[in-house]
């Protein structure tokens, strides 16, 4: 989705071998989701809804990104979506029991707004159709945290279909690095 907005609202430059590489990244999040074996469920709808709305936030980061500094587009975000995640709050909300649970809501904190920090500057620095690939690291970290945090292990289609998305990803910043890496004369 990154790659499509960016093309189309952005005007970034994305060729055939990246629309190429997009498409069959999106097979293998059709292997992930695997639409049609057995009853669909209504809550699928969400993942869409966040592919779009964590796209829609990669292309206004890099809007700004030529108008506004780091800071000012780290606090927007912050401010957006600390009032975004208030409105479900007093449905949902539970004190902290332990210290161990308050030093791990501090610890995503902070470890939120370094990763969103970092994520503004690679937006600073490159297009977003370019920055989009990185992120398919959150496949491996989200794999990791369910195993250990909650016994989830993913079955053999979910790996297929994370292997392919990976490597659609790789292949696209692989392609950018070789375009961008100058060529050196012969000696």
């Amino acid at each position: 989705m990154v790659t499509l907005l960016g093309a189309w609202i952005l005007k970034e430059k994305v060729g055939v071998r990246r629309w190429t590489a997009v498409t069959i990244g999106f097979f293998g999040t059709l292997i992930v989701i695997r639409p049609g074996l057995g009853a669909i469920h209504p809550a699928l709808l969400l993942i869409l809804v966040a592919a779009l709305l964590f796209a829609l936030r990669q292309i206004l980061s890099r809007l700004l990104a030529d108008t506004d500094r780091t800071e000012t587009t780290v606090a927007y975000t912050a401010l957006a979506s600390g009032l975004l995640l208030t409105l479900p709050l007093p449905f949902v909300w539970q004190w902290p029991q332990s210290s161990t649970q308050i030093a791990l809501l501090v610890s995503i904190g902070v470890l939120g707004a370094i990763a969103e920090i970092l994520v503004i500057k690679a937006l600073e620095v490159a297009q977003a159709v370019v920055v989009s690939p990185v992120q398919y690291t959150l496949i491996i970290w989200g794999t990791a945290y369910g195993y250990f945090v909650f016994g989830d292990w993913p079955d053999k289609w979910t790996w297929i279909g994370a292997i392919i998305i990976i490597a659609s990803g790789l292949y696209t910043l692989n392609r950018d690095a070789k375009i961008k890496r100058p060529v050196e004369p012969d000696s």
